[in-house]
């Protein structure tokens, strides 16, 4: 699978897990730069709903309240999902692994 698309799915479920986290945090946690997060962050926010704040206590979050509420998967639809990911084109990727996280 693609870095940064593996790299977008893990940003989603770190800011799913917690309250807020900078995007320098997330540059660190992954060995890359600040652009690189802010331009990930860009992209993932046309399919989730992010928010940055800019300046002292400011950061990104994820929106948990708008995020659609469906039923969970199963343990052998998820296995499924994750058995297609490597089959698939990076922009279906990123759709499967955004799937899998928000649903999983």
């Amino acid at each position: 699978m693609n870095a940064s698309v593996r790299r977008r799915a893990d940003i989603i479920r770190i800011l799913h897990g917690k309250c807020q986290c900078t995007m320098r945090t997330l540059a660190e946690e992954f060995g890359v730069t600040v652009m690189t997060i802010r331009n990930d962050i860009t992209e993932l926010s046309f399919d989730y709903p992010i928010v940055t704040t800019r300046g002292n206590g400011g950061g990104v979050r994820l929106v948990k309240e708008l995020m659609r509420q469906t039923c969970l998967l199963s343990q052998r639809q998820k296995q499924a999902i994750e058995a297609a990911i490597p089959l698939v084109d990076a922009n279906h990727a990123t759709e499967l692994v955004g799937l899998l996280y928000a649903k999983g």
